[in-house]
């Protein structure tokens, strides 16, 4: 032993409780073998550096904790500790003061660790002995995270820096103001791509991103359920949606429907609803969605409205709802059932002459019989989507196949890279009455991803995103918030817990401020995983809608999750989103700026003392995906939309410095 080091290999003369510390100008870990070694060190405060691995910073403290040999079960947790091993000693020297380092049982023969000077000397080599008992684990079913969140500094040695996101353009200027006196703005992204309609040259209209799926995917899984306490779910292939998509709109024609008539869905999402929806694209048919949300009764209003004459409904309930009110609804002749049909349903819709057969049936008839295809053009209208806005009755919104493929490109160009693609999968929980439901399945569709459903009751929701493992899901704010508060409210059972927690998102916090957003760091790997798996642990990319969400919420979970969050701004009159933030843009106070398919101004509102001129007003949009207007109502469509094609939203907004858009969410409705 060199001159002046102390040696300490005795366990019993560690006191209980006190741990040994050291304080390093410098110091640099290398040569760590992670599975056999794991290491009980936490520094204050550190950089990583790619070149020369993890380098502390001058004045950090090194902690190495441990209890005497024969400490069999160590007690309540002490503050003062990162965590309490039961450990034998290892001799270390290291400049006159012995240090204890815990190791714990493994199965492997040799493990060791470096440490370097800042000239890159070593001065202390740790080799593993025999050890007679294992590391001791705390805090339940948190133990792993606690165990690695020590190793935090040698976890990073294995990591390199990450890539930065790529982005579509600077975030300090994202907008871009046109010459004129209205202050209109568009997306950065417009002038390369101006009146943006299309992505793909092959999907012009809903029923063509679906044979583009096919095609790219090659015919790969498109859509996915699974029965109730089953483990895994069972898929349809694309080329067998076309194909029962085809029989099914066969069958329709069978039954005396013709292009041009509108068919109702009234059902929770499933594999059925998107096969109907494209039986009736492929046959120039527009969809109508009815949901009990509108009020009660409301299917009545929007059967009458539409005259339709078909609906397609999931279960026996809602028939027999159509059936009891059928009265009042003349036009009604065709009911479509999912599930298998009763004799009494049966008997009941024989009573008022209306046609009940079930989606089975309809397929093998349309197969029996069947009728070439009638392809929709940009132009025909794909979707009558009833909103009733904040006030008075439902309003049909009018939407041509055109309106929502350049709504979707847009969204999926000023995503970017991060833009859904043929290796992604989706859950499909939020209702496909919506069009931000329908809009975002597009986006799969088009580029050949696959849509997993849920079962059906959203208490179970935790179960569907474990077994199908989804990379992509729109949410709404109120899902996010009650996810929030189940962290913290687990979080704060334990003061370890919380603290460990705290110390993570602040990690991660610091490298989505760098233009970092990973989900394998070793915060990741250790504090966020339990996290993360409930929601499948694949999760890249989450876009939201339909509500403002808190900005502390939103940076937490992008932290948390390690994925891509955008927010969006939009209306069914505009199909979807209008505005939406880009990837890699964490502020929280704004939804982003134009989509490259329309248009964004603000106008005055004299009454609420607000100025277009000073960037505040009344929210406008122009463009493509601006609505044809409501179905049967020329009144209230000319008081919407303007004759310059500008819609009015109703909602109040202002422009930041950096061409952002902001909401005043004290007087907006969100009607995404």
């Amino acid at each position: 032993m060199a001159e002046g080091l102390q040696r300490l290999t005795s366990p019993a003369t560690i006191t209980e409780g006190v741990s040994q510390h050291t304080v390093l100008s410098a110091l640099r870990l290398r040569q760590v073998n992670f599975d056999e070694l794991l290491v009980a060190l936490f520094v204050d405060r550190w950089r990583y550096d790619s070149s020369e691995g993890f380098l502390a910073q001058p004045g950090s403290q090194m902690k190495l904790c441990a209890y005497p040999e024969d400490r069999q079960n160590p007690g309540p947790f002490d503050s003062n500790f990162l965590v309490n091993f039961h450990a034998e000693i290892v001799e270390v020297e290291i400049g006159g003061v012995a240090i204890h380092r815990p190791f714990g049982e493994f199965r492997r023969a040799k493990s060791y660790c470096h440490l370097y000077d800042a000239q890159g000397q070593r001065q202390i080599e740790i080799t593993k002995t025999k050890m007679d008992s294992s590391l001791q684990y705390i805090c339940g079913s948190i133990a792993a995270a606690v165990t690695g969140a020590v190793a935090t500094a040698a976890f990073y040695i294995a990591t390199r820096p990450p890539p930065k996101l790529k982005r579509n353009f600077d975030l300090n200027s994202q907008s871009e103001e046109l010459p004129g006196p209205d202050h209109v703005r568009i997306s950065h992204l417009t002038p390369k791509a101006p009146h943006v309609s299309y992505l793909f040259e092959d999907a012009q209209t809903l029923h063509e991103c679906m044979i583009r799926g096919a095609r790219v995917s090659g015919n790969g899984p498109c859509l996915g359920w699974r029965e109730r306490g089953s483990d895994e779910y069972q898929w349809v292939y694309y080329k067998e949606v076309l194909e029962r998509a085809k029989n099914f709109g066969a069958g329709l024609l069978h039954k005396k429907l013709k292009s041009g008539s509108f068919v109702g869905i009234y059902s929770l999402n499933n594999v059925e609803c998107v096969l109907t929806e494209y039986a009736c694209y492929g046959r120039s048919m527009s969809i109508v969605p009815i949901y009990d949300t509108l009020g009660p009764k409301a299917f009545t209003l929007v059967i009458n409205e539409a005259e339709i004459s078909a609906v397609i409904c999931d279960k026996e309930d809602k028939t027999m709802a159509l059936l009891n009110d059928k009265n009042e609804m003349p036009t009604l002749k065709l009911i479509v059932q999912i599930e298998p049909i009763s004799d009494s349903a049966k008997k009941r819709a024989e009573e008022f002459d209306v046609d009940l057969i079930s989606f089975k049936e309809m397929e093998a008839l349309g197969k029996a019989n069947p009728q070439n295809l009638k392809p929709p053009k940009p132009e025909t209208l794909a979707t009558i989507c009833y909103t009733s806005g904040t006030t008075g009755s439902p309003k049909g919104v009018m939407l041509t196949h055109k309106s929502i493929v350049a709504n979707v490109s847009a969204v999926m160009l000023q995503l970017g890279e991060t833009a859904p693609g043929s290796k992604d999968t989706m859950l499909s929980f939020l209702p496909l009455a919506h069009m931000f439901e329908r809009c975002c399945q597009i986006g799969l569709f088009m580029t050949g991803g696959k849509i997993g459903f849920f079962q059906g009751d959203i208490r179970k929701l935790n179960e569907d995103f474990r077994t199908l493992r989804p990379t992509v899901i729109p949410c709404v704010p109120r899902l996010l918030n009650r996810m929030y508060d189940k962290i913290q409210e687990e979080a704060n059972s334990s003061k370890i817990k919380k603290m460990l927690l705290n110390m993570a998102i602040e990690s991660k916090k610091a490298e989505l401020e760098k233009d970092i957003i990973r989900n394998n760091s070793v915060w990741d790997w250790t504090v966020l995983k339990p996290i993360q798996d409930k929601l499948g642990g694949r999760l890249r990319l989450i876009v939201v809608g339909s509500a403002p969400i808190a900005g502390h919420i939103l940076t937490f979970l992008r932290s948390a999750l390690g994925c891509v969050i955008v927010v969006g701004y939009g209306q069914t009159e505009c199909v979807a989103p209008c505005t939406l933030t880009t990837p890699g843009d964490i502020s929280v106070d704004n939804v982003g700026p134009p989509i490259p398919c329309c248009k964004v101004k603000l106008v005055d509102v004299p009454d609420m003392n607000y100025f277009a001129s000073e960037g505040k007003g009344e929210v406008c949009v122009q463009g493509l995906t601006v609505f044809q207007g409501y179905l049967k109502d020329t009144e209230k469509t000319e008081s919407t939309v303007d004759k310059d094609g500008w819609l009015h939203t109703g909602d109040i907004g202002m422009w930041l410095p950096d061409n952002r858009f902001k909401l005043d969410c004290e007087v907006n409705s969100f009607r995404a």
